[in-house]
């Protein structure tokens, strides 16, 4: 057994002293009046009216204690199992550069990124989520968690502009995300999911480049492709949308994943799909311990000996002459 809040039984060391202070001085000066006539009585009812005197302080002290006792919130831990049914490990990377703001994905493609990586993962239940932002440079987000709500509530706070939002790095953010994937010891495969507009015009890493070293240490890069390749001729970025696509598409080929593009209505389930076929990390047994509260019967006990103690004294040791 263990307490909440033990700095509260420090208060059990001032009952010692109200119960010396009652019975050795309190009772000593309380003023009686003696009267001339007395009734009779038997040896036994004063036998027992004084015994009940002296145990009236002292169940007040333990009803007291039992009070200071359950305020201290004592409580018993128990272990319970939580297991963790296996998944993969995935890990978002959302581009935050400027051309994210283009409107030919309405409402703009980065609040369709949004919405299909929150969709994607309702669709993943079991896996381990992590969200990173790339743009000129890459910054981590959210790390590596089986808290989806989290996650997809964190999403919802990303804008263009949290990061130097004039290039686009698809290298660096590779590289990003290949560094914290290396630091987890799961089992299973690895998942990037690169969620772009495509064209790598800033960084140091070749993406492609990376994507193989990636795919070397079983990390596989997928593609959520914001660039429209269907867009029509009245589009002045149609022919860079189909560009950018096809480049996304070589990339995702390279790290041995896939490409999908957001503007396909199964473009999710296609990459949800896609993901069935990768092998999940064993799954896990986590051991948590949960407070079981022990103050109840405390509190009831104490309620029962106060009350007990206010009827005696109510009904039969009451004295109307005292003080």
């Amino acid at each position: 057994m263990s307490f909440l809040q033990p700095h509260l039984l420090w208060l059990l060391l001032a009952l010692p002293i109200w119960l010396f202070w009652y019975l050795g001085y309190y009772r000593r000066q309380r003023v009686r009046i003696l009267l001339t006539y007395q009734p009779q009585s038997g040896s036994g009812e004063r036998a027992g009216r004084r015994v009940l005197q002296v145990l009236q302080p002292l169940c007040t002290v333990v009803a007291l204690a039992l009070l200071t006792i359950a305020m201290a919130q004592p409580v018993r831990w128990e272990a319970r199992k939580e297991r963790k049914p296996g998944g993969l490990q995935l890990l978002l990377m959302l581009d935050v550069s400027e051309s994210m703001k283009a409107e030919d994905m309405r409402p703009t493609r980065l609040e369709v990124a949004k919405t299909a990586v929150t969709q994607l993962i309702d669709l993943r239940p079991h896996d381990q989520v992590g969200l990173g932002i790339f743009g000129a440079g890459a910054l981590s987000y959210v790390p590596l968690t089986h808290d989806h709500a989290y996650v997809k509530e964190r999403i919802q706070y990303l804008q263009v502009g949290i990061l130097p939002a004039d290039a686009t790095s698809l290298g660096d953010g590779l590289g990003w995300g290949i560094n914290r994937m290396e630091e987890s010891a799961a089992t299973g495969d690895k998942v990037l999911l690169l969620v772009t507009d495509g064209g790598n015009n800033a960084g140091n890493l070749d993406p492609v480049a990376t994507a193989r070293y990636a795919r070397k240490r079983r990390i596989r890069t997928y593609v959520l492709s914001l660039s429209n390749p269907g867009l029509g001729a009245e589009w002045p970025d149609a022919a860079k949308a189909r560009s950018d696509h096809a480049y996304l598409e070589s990339l995702a080929l390279a790290g041995g994943g896939v490409c999908v593009s957001a503007a396909a209505p199964e473009a999710l389930f296609q990459l949800a799909q896609s993901l069935e076929s990768l092998r999940a990390s064993d799954a896990t047994d986590t051991y948590l311990q949960e407070p079981v509260a022990l103050h109840t019967p405390l509190l009831w006990t104490a309620l029962g000996l106060l009350v007990t103690m206010a009827l005696l004294q109510y009904l039969w040791l009451a004295n109307p002459l005292e003080d």
